[in-house]
């Protein structure tokens, strides 16, 4: 490994000062809120108030993140009691192609 990369990490495990985070781990971090309602809240107050939060003494920016376009949104909507059915039925179809698999080699 990269002697510099070990002696930083060394040093943050030695050092976890606000000033060492701050002046080493800067970057980008990307949160979930739990209800949506939580996230209007922190955008409106954040509109309101650009010093609305802070670290240390830095302003910490909040950007609008695009829609995932990778999430199938209907699926949202699913209960436990349907998603079980559903992978209980996957769960018989495999096990009756697996069997005429078998059977159709066996025939063989």
């Amino acid at each position: 490994m990269n002697q510099q990369y070990l002696n930083t990490c060394y040093k943050y495990a030695i050092d976890k000062s606000a000033s060492f985070t701050l002046s080493h781990f800067t970057g980008k971090a990307f949160i979930s809120f739990q209800y949506q309602h939580f996230r209007d809240y922190f955008l409106r107050e954040y509109h309101h108030d650009k010093d609305f939060l802070k670290f240390g003494n830095k302003r910490i920016k909040i950007n609008n993140s695009s829609k995932p376009s990778d999430i199938f949104w209907e699926n949202m909507k699913i209960t436990d009691q349907e998603r079980r059915k559903t992978i209980i039925y996957s769960y018989i179809v495999l096990f009756m192609t697996l069997v005429i698999a078998l059977g159709g080699l066996l025939g063989l």
